[in-house]
């Protein structure tokens, strides 16, 4: 994907030469990146082979993203904020689909929101009459969603310090030593845990209420495995006049390690009236397709669905090529 323009990234701790000297050549290699037209091969050759030799990366970079607001602190250890930095965004297929879907006065929840991405552009998306919700149980995570916010100005979020799960509890959050932020999970997975977090939980249902919540549009789930706890929480809200439209990633391990296959996140939505969409991408389209219509290996691990009611979302959906 071609952003057109350039981006520049600054390093809030420039106290050394050698500082400078990487912010140079983090920008060239960025300015040759985006200014290079697409082809086969080209994310490994120019981002990911790169990437791979280089030890020690900036700590505390401020990157502006493609949709005008800037992220700061940013460390680019981190893979996620690395492709932030080159391409402007975080999950293409996700803010691809926000993109078409919310409007100016929408309400929109970021469940796990990490460091702010997507309730940052969404906010954007909504407008002053609308408002986002961005829920993140990781103290250190919420604090960087919180610098976002305030340094881009924006007065229509309410972050909240908070898990959610299908019953009022303390959950055990776990990060992991070969994984980024953006992997911490309620399971331990199998993996050498490096850091425990506990986090307060509530159900979406007894949130909403407590927020005085209306008429949710659209909500995006990326919780690493507990998905499902998340659902069964919200039943209210999926039984109520004005069902959301919901953004949810398919993860067979995250899932398998919290006891359920990705498939029981559609049979909980399907009895609502709920229809699955997978993103579709090419050279020159973006679509999605239903998913009875795609074969088994089309579904791939960590692929976001779009869960929508048709009878109930049509206008919306067809901002995304259903007809």
């Amino acid at each position: 994907m071609s952003i057109e323009g350039t981006r520049t990234v600054a390093i809030e701790k420039q106290g050394s030469k050698t500082a400078t000297n990487v912010n140079l050549l983090l920008r060239c290699w960025q300015y040759l990146y985006l200014r290079t037209p697409n082809f086969r091969g080209k994310g490994q050759i120019f981002f990911n082979k790169p990437c791979e030799l280089i030890r020690n990366w900036p700590v505390d970079v401020s990157i502006p993203g493609a949709h005008g607001c800037t992220f700061f602190h940013c460390d680019l250890n981190e893979y996620i904020y690395r492709f932030l930095f080159f391409y402007g965004l975080h999950e293409l297929d996700v803010d691809w689909i926000c993109s078409q879907v919310l409007q100016p006065g929408d309400v929109f929840i970021d469940i796990g929101a990490c460091f702010g991405y997507h309730t940052l552009s969404g906010a954007l998306r909504v407008g002053p009459a609308g408002r986002v919700y961005a829920l993140e149980p990781q103290p250190d995570m919420f604090a960087r969603l919180q610098d976002n916010l305030s340094g881009n100005n924006l007065s229509t979020v309410t972050a909240d310090l908070l898990a959610l799960s299908d019953h009022a509890e303390t959950l055990h959050l776990h990060r992991f030593a070969d994984l980024g932020i953006g992997h911490t999970s309620i399971s331990p997975q199998g993996r050498e845990v490096s850091q425990i977090i506990s986090a307060a939980a509530m159900t979406l249902d007894a949130y909403a209420e407590q927020r005085a919540i209306k008429n949710v549009n659209l909500v995006k789930l990326d919780v690493e495995g507990a998905e499902l706890k998340v659902l069964r929480g919200a039943t209210a809200l999926l039984a109520g006049a004005s069902p959301p439209m919901w953004i949810v990633e398919i993860n067979e391990e995250t899932a398998a390690a919290c006891g359920y296959h990705p498939r029981d996140l559609l049979a909980l939505l399907a009895p609502y009236g709920y229809v699955f969409y997978r993103p579709v991408w090419g050279r020159m389209i973006r679509t999605v397709m239903r998913l009875e219509s795609c074969s088994a290996n089309d579904i791939r691990n960590g692929m976001n669905l779009l869960c929508a009611i048709p009878a109930f979302h049509a206008d919306r959906l067809a901002n995304v090529g259903v007809a």
